[in-house]
């Protein structure tokens, strides 16, 4: 569904792969995501669409494995192809680091 509103809005994705039991995903979707710059970024060129990897379930496997993600937190930025990477961080990301990889994803996109 993030998909295809990315795709009628014209936006690039965003995938945050985090977690209940890591701390660190839930700071990254508990204050990072709603800083209020990171927030007004997020609205304005990005949809972003939360992958819950609290289960080891064949979804997430499946996601992780098509992904390369090495576990949680992750964020990745997909290509208006919505299958190509253009920005990562598989760790924490504050809001100065989460604005500066939100921003270097809208350049390459350009």
């Amino acid at each position: 569904a993030g998909i295809a509103k990315a795709g009628t809005e014209n936006k690039l994705v965003v995938l945050v792969f985090g977690a209940d039991w890591d701390k660190s995903s839930a700071d990254l979707e508990q204050v990072t995501l709603n800083h209020r710059d990171v927030r007004a970024a997020l609205d304005e060129d990005f949809v972003v669409v939360k992958i819950d990897c609290t289960q080891d379930t064949d979804e997430r496997n499946s996601l992780w494995s098509r992904f390369r993600v090495l576990g949680e937190p992750a964020v990745l930025v997909l290509a208006r192809d919505y299958t190509t990477v253009i920005a990562r961080e598989d760790r924490f990301l504050d809001a100065p680091e989460m604005l500066t990889l939100l921003r270097e994803a809208k350049d390459k996109a350009r």
